[in-house]
């Protein structure tokens, strides 16, 4: 059986806009916030770190 990816907890101080924008996305899609928050840096790193 395959290993689940090891998580970490984390504190972090964001714009009330921004968390809004982010809980009405959560919302739409089914998700947790905690999901677009780690799907939206995911996809961050991704598009900057590209060589």
């Amino acid at each position: 059986m395959p290993r689940r990816p090891r998580k970490k907890k984390i504190s972090m101080d964001i714009d009330a806009e921004l968390l809004e924008r982010v809980d009405r996305a959560a919302h739409a899609m089914g998700i947790s916030r905690n999901a677009v928050l780690a799907l939206g840096a995911s996809r961050f790193v991704d598009e900057t770190m590209r060589d």
